[in-house]
């Protein structure tokens, strides 16, 4: 019996997945990057582009320490439909 050992992004979609509402930013940067995402920002809006799709995620700020749970959302539901979930 081999033992299955998850890669880091493996890890980090799971830890996602698992508790979508204390997602951090860095985290949510890390996995799209991973994917193959290029990044851009505008003050606290960035922008992930992949091919022509585009996910607009808002940086936590103003005391706030976790992404928005509509981000997150559509994060995985992006995810899901690309076959990484």
């Amino acid at each position: 019996m081999v033992p299955y050992f998850m890669s880091k992004t493996e890890k980090l979609l799971r830890k996602i997945q698992d508790n979508p509402k204390n997602v951090r930013f860095s985290e949510i940067e890390t996995l799209l990057n991973t994917l193959g995402f290029e990044t851009r920002s505008r003050g606290s809006h960035y922008t992930f582009k992949k091919g022509e799709k585009i996910i607009m995620v808002v940086k936590p700020h103003g005391g706030k320490k976790f992404t928005a749970m509509v981000d997150v959302k559509k994060i995985l539901e992006y995810l899901k439909e690309e076959g990484y979930v």
